[in-house]
Parts: structure tokens; C-alpha cells; sequence
């Protein structure tokens, strides 16, 4: 009865540790996909400007 309960409690670790990992490694792109984000609003932008400057 009580090794089940361990191997419970480790089964819910390893799946926190998992969860976690995944939630960083998704935040990681998030933030990459942000940059390339605001990086292509800027260029849209830029080409925004000199359409509207000629």
C-alpha cells in the first residue's frame, strides 16, 4: 500500500518536471516568436513610410 503511494507521488513528480520543461521550452519560442514579430512590424513600418514619403 505505501509503495504505491511512492510510486504515485514519483509518477506526479516526473509529470510536474515534464509539464515544466514543456512550459519553458513553449515560453522560449513565445518569446522568439515575439521578436519576430515585432521585428517584422518595424520592417512594415519602415516600408509603410517610404511608400508614404515618395
Amino acid at each position: 500500500m505505501e509503495d504505491k503511494q511512492e510510486n504515485r507521488l514519483l509518477n506526479i513528480a516526473l509529470y510536474v518536471m515534464l509539464f515544466i520543461i514543456l512550459i519553458s521550452c513553449f515560453g522560449r519560442l513565445i518569446d522568439h516568436s515575439v521578436y519576430f514579430a515585432e521585428n517584422a512590424l518595424s520592417m512594415l513600418v519602415r516600408i509603410m513610410e517610404r511608400i508614404l514619403s515618395f
